[in-house]
């Protein structure tokens, strides 16, 4: 009869019945593959089921015990959504009787499930890859539908090991009870996600290369007359890294490499869209942004600007459902020992810097932002050859407005030599300091508050500052400077850009020293030092 529903081939090895105890026992059970000479379907090395006499009198099976070994499937993807198990299912979907509609849930009651050293192999066959669970290990104490077990929990515990990774989760849930309770354990270790990778869209406009998830997750779950879903627990990923997609003859480019990052989660409610984060940590992050020489930056074309339909105010209010905006409180926000790398090859010299050492600290986060939420951050600039400047800073605000400190130690004016070869044949060496209170404040969408960007610094130093000629191979490193001044002391400075004011208190200049000379064709020397419109050769161009 087992034959004749599925279409498949069945083999029992031996069976043996216990009319007393009603215990059914069957070995080397093998369901035939789809083809001749295809490798079983399905193998059970032992199957032993115990049924009740209580079945008797609930009229529906009651089970003392049942108990799978070494179970073992296989299936194959034969490409284009297509599986070699289609002819099984659809002989299964298609019933001898007309059946009528279930009214409710079947009943049944069942003891001490027991799966013992399964395994899967799924082959797909299109990608040429074997994806495999071992170590398939499933116990289920107790599960009823039988309303007098409707409140008894359900204890069912799983492990098994997912192309190597080990996967073990535990639960207690009332799947049939009114409210259908549930706690489940997911947890995972070491779970490379290298093998899925095939199957995301290539159209993503990031691709993931790398990463091992680990994850020890709670997800409790009732469904009453309000379903509420919680999440709490920890997640984490290591080896992260994602890279643009190749464009053309472009090739692909890294985008992100991190180490690690970590979330730890006090409570998610995804159907209240309420979250709670007690900390997420990133360890190790680079970052890497490219410019090419026609000036096309990979990583904004990747996310390219997206036009908004125009509706009026009538249509936005008739057609466009409000959701409940997600509500998010966050504690806790950690960037250690961060890079980014930005590489300009539009300019010539190419320019490479990055912010290298970066630290961000941010609490007590909330979304909608109701409160302000304080951060402090710090970073080196450096180039390939030295440190270029030290960034520190604190402060705090909301999406509304932002009040900040910030300080800077020793700029290298000289790592604007690339993009000021535009412009200027010398070079611009010096180094530049300041202490700086920035404030900003976000505009009204009704244009009557105006965005506004201030600017205060009680004190900007700009020290050793020198315009240096341009020096051929042959001369000395030691050239004299076209212009020098030991040391400019801003005090007072004050920046509204929205308005494009700038004041101060006092300005002192030290140690200046300005070779004056005049050509016989009349032209000062300053003259000579920018290049004509037209020319700014520092800038590379493409054609076509």
């Amino acid at each position: 009869m087992l034959e004749a529903r599925l279409g498949r081939r069945v083999q029992v090895g031996d069976a043996e019945f216990n009319p007393w105890s009603l215990r059914l026992g069957v070995a080397n059970l093998a369901l035939a593959g789809a083809k001749p000479g295809d490798a079983p379907q399905l193998e059970i090395a032992r199957l032993q089921v115990n049924v009740a006499w209580a079945s008797l009198w609930h009229l529906a099976p009651v089970l003392d015990a049942l108990t799978i070994e070494g179970p073992k499937i296989r299936v194959e993807h034969l490409g284009e959504g297509h599986y070699d198990v289609e002819d099984m299912l659809t002989k299964l979907s298609k019933p001898d009787e007309p059946q009528k509609p279930a009214s409710e849930p079947a009943k049944f009651a069942l003891y001490n499930l027991s799966v013992n050293g399964g395994s899967v192999d799924f082959v797909d066959t299109p990608v040429g890859q074997t994806h495999t669970i071992r170590d398939l290990s499933l116990s289920v104490p107790f599960l009823s539908s039988l309303p007098v077990y409707r409140e008894t929990h359900v204890q069912p515990a799983l492990s098994l090991r997912l192309n190597g990774s080990l996967v073990d989760t535990s639960a207690q849930s009332k799947p049939f009870a009114a409210s259908h309770a549930s706690d489940v354990h997911l947890k995972f270790e070491q779970l490379d996600l290298k093998p899925y990778l095939p199957y995301l869209p290539k159209t993503l406009p990031v691709q993931l290369k790398a990463g091992v998830l680990d994850s020890d997750l709670r997800l409790g779950f009732e469904q009453g007359a309000k379903q509420q879903l919680r999440v709490h627990g920890d997640i984490g990923l290591k080896g992260l890294m994602l890279s643009l997609p190749p464009e053309g003859k472009v090739a692909s480019e890294a985008l992100l490499q991190l180490a690690d990052i970590r979330l730890q989660l006090t409570e998610i409610l995804p159907l209240e869209r309420q979250a709670h984060i007690s900390s997420i940590s990133l360890a190790q992050p680079v970052i890497s942004v490219n410019r090419h020489a026609d000036g096309e930056i990979p990583l904004l074309r990747a996310f390219p600007g997206q036009a908004t339909p125009r509706i009026s105010s009538k249509e936005a209010v008739q057609n466009t459902p409000v959701a409940k905006p997600w509500s998010v409180q966050l504690d806790k926000l950690a960037i250690s020992d961060g890079s980014a790398m930005w590489h300009d090859a539009s300019t010539s010299p190419a320019a490479r810097m990055k912010l290298a050492n970066m630290h961000v600290a941010v609490q007590h986060f909330k979304w909608p932002m109701v409160e302000p939420v304080r951060f402090t951050l710090g970073a080196d600039l450096q180039s390939p050859d030295n440190t270029l400047a030290r960034l520190e800073g604190e402060g705090g605000g909301t999406d509304k407005q932002i009040d900040a400190q910030l300080k800077l130690s020793k700029l290298e004016l000289g790592a604007a030599t690339p993009y000021l070869a535009n412009w200027l044949y010398p070079r611009l060496v010096g180094q530049l300091s300041a202490e700086a209170r920035v404030q900003w404040r976000a505009g009204s969408s009704d244009g009557a508050l105006v965005a506004q960007t201030t600017i205060e610094a009680p004190v900007l130093r700009l020290d050793k500052l020198a315009l240096l000629p341009q020096a051929s191979p042959a001369q000395s490193k030691e050239t004299a400077s076209l212009l020098s001044i030991q040391q400019i002391k801003a005090t007072g400075l004050k920046l509204d850009l929205a308005q494009r004011d700038a004041s101060l208190t006092g300005l002192s200049i030290r140690q200046l020293t300005l070779p004056v000379e005049r050509s016989e064709q009349g032209q000062w020397m300053a003259e000579s030092w920018v290049k004509p419109a037209g020319r700014s050769g520092g800038a590379k161009t493409s054609e076509g």
